[in-house]
């Protein structure tokens, strides 16, 4: 199930178009990673994000997770991938961003709406919706996304409140 949700960890990285404050960055890119969702397509958000991190990107589950690169994450989401039948729906909202010289923090909700194939060979419909803290460095006049934490998620598969492995 885990695998399962890392596709909507990424929308998280909404990052980087060529406005001039953050929050119209996140809002700008959002559209790009939409359609790379909605067509469950790894190598396409891998592409319209690898330029849109710091070298040293780290991606967290939670606070107190292990973190994650890039590529590992790019990795996870592509398994997350494998195991959709389809993806109807995939959001990202600004909840609130500021910027502090060349530092930002940008808290972002997600929700995603999607079909999987069950242990018992049904479809079910599994949901994801959760909150994460995105911490930003400006990096030739540019927002690059430096990390991405999980503050808060929730998977649902038909409607059933599914459990996070080691929680």
């Amino acid at each position: 199930m885990k695998a399962i949700i890392l596709p909507v960890c990424f929308l998280g990285l909404l990052t980087v178009a060529s406005a001039d404050d953050l929050k119209g960055q996140i809002t700008a890119m959002n559209g790009v990673v939409q359609k790379a969702m909605l067509k469950r397509d790894a190598v396409a958000f891998a592409a319209a994000l690898k330029g849109q991190v710091t070298p040293d990107f780290k991606y967290f589950e939670d606070a107190k997770a292990k973190p994650m690169t890039f590529d590992q994450m790019v990795a996870n989401m592509k398994m997350g991938f494998a195991q959709m039948a389809s993806i109807s729906t995939a959001e990202a909202n600004v909840l609130t961003a500021k910027e502090t010289g060349n530092t930002a923090k940008a808290v972002v909700s997600h929700h995603m709406l999607g079909k999987v194939a069950g242990q018992d060979k049904k479809t079910h419909t599994m949901t994801f919706s959760g909150v994460s803290i995105d911490m930003y460095q400006k990096i030739g006049g540019t927002w690059k996304m430096a990390s991405m934490t999980w503050r808060s998620q929730e998977t649902r598969l038909d409607g059933h409140l599914q459990k996070r492995p080691g929680m």
